[in-house]
């Protein structure tokens, strides 16, 4: 037990948001509504206080082999995975919604952008 004690009270603390990098994302539609509106204005602001990010979109994706679909924060930054933004926006999430929702927070490659924009409109531009 003490052994256990020790190793929780040494290790650094798991971050609360990771990256997620599905092997396989499929963009299906824009995800929007009344609650989402308030929360993309929310996530707005933040995104207006990063000069690395440039365009924001919440759609309903199916990630990986997964068979029913989820909702995804897609961000696109000039440089990748900016885990601070990250953290801001999940953040701002957990003030909004129920604690037993959840929202997967991805950073598109240009090629997954050009699928995701067929589908679903920026809600967010720089």
């Amino acid at each position: 037990m003490f052994r256990h004690l020790h190793r929780w009270l040494t290790e650094k603390p798991k971050p609360l948001v990771q990256p997620h990098h599905p092997s396989k994302v499929e963009f299906l539609a824009e995800h929007d509504g009344l609650v989402e509106r308030q929360l993309k204005a929310r996530w707005t602001s933040i995104l207006q206080t990063h000069p690395t990010a440039r365009r924001a979109y919440l759609a309903q994706v199916r990630l990986s082999e997964a068979r029913t679909p989820s909702v995804a924060l897609a961000v696109i930054t000039t440089n990748g995975v900016d885990a601070a933004l990250m953290g801001k926006l999940a953040a701002e999430f957990k003030t909004l919604m129920a604690s037993s929702q959840f929202v997967d927070i991805l950073f598109p490659s240009e090629a997954q952008e050009t699928q995701l924009a067929r589908v679903c409109k920026a809600f967010y531009a720089a």
